[in-house]
């Protein structure tokens, strides 16, 4: 059998629902919703996964990008761009190699300017896709108020 297996592929809290959707072979009840239109669902299914059919539940080359509080980060692969903002941050662009260093412990951004600029360019294309909008300086306030 497959219980108690370990696997070290990718999922994220986008792909609940497809699973949910697939396990209890329901169907999405279409692009519009008490008069709203829904967005299509980003996640993929992990039944395949959680079944042993399948190794990973994304490809290869798909990425994965968040943002918080100004906080930047992504994730495609082995590889991990991440920037941290806030006066506990350097506010630059990391570069880590997750298989070699789970520990993020060594920046990589320096010794491989290509694969660093590569990942910028997928946040950003991630970012304008999604529709995310950077905290200005303005609003790093909120928490300092007299």
């Amino acid at each position: 059998g497959h219980s108690g297996a370990i696997s070290d592929s990718v999922t994220t809290v986008r792909d609940l629902m497809p699973t949910i959707l697939e396990v209890t072979q329901t169907e999405l009840p279409g692009n519009q919703y008490a008069g709203r239109t829904v967005l299509p669902m980003t996640g993929r299914s992990q039944r395949g996964l959680l079944t042993g059919e399948r190794d990973s539940v994304h490809p290869a080359d798909e990425y994965f990008g968040w943002e918080l509080f100004g906080g930047r980060a992504l994730r495609q692969g082995d590889w991990k761009l991440l920037r941290v903002a806030g006066p506990n941050g350097s506010d630059r662009w990391m570069l880590f190699n997750i298989a070699e260093d789970p520990g993020e412990t060594n920046d990589l951004a320096a010794s491989q300017p290509d694969k660093l600029a590569e990942m910028i360019m997928l946040w950003e294309t991630w970012a304008a896709e999604n529709n995310v909008i950077l905290p200005t300086d303005t609003l790093h306030a909120w928490g300092d108020e007299d």
